[in-house]
């Protein structure tokens, strides 16, 4: 779990780099994490993304799953799901 944690912590512009990068889409993005499952080496991450809307300023959230596989306490896969039909919308 040290492995997600320092993850975590990291600046959301090295989490995040699918479909924009957090700077382009407005301010104060962050990862809100609601629930951690783990089984065996696979740890999942169900939550949120927020931010404030660059043309309106106005509150902006997505739901995301992150999926992490560890080896011997080493991250050695990140998966990234998020809903994009909202997150389209909410950029467009």
């Amino acid at each position: 779990m040290a492995a997600i944690q320092r993850h975590l912590r990291r600046p959301p512009s090295h989490r995040r780099r699918s479909l924009y990068e957090a700077r382009e889409i407005g301010d104060n993005f962050s990862v809100n994490v609601a629930q951690l499952v783990a089984d065996g080496d696979t740890v999942v991450a169900l939550g949120t993304y927020t931010w404030n809307r660059k043309d309106s300023g106005e509150p902006a959230e997505v739901k995301m799953a992150h999926v992490w596989t560890l080896d011997d306490e080493k991250l050695i896969r990140f998966q990234q799901h998020v809903d994009t039909a909202k997150e389209r919308y909410l950029l467009a």
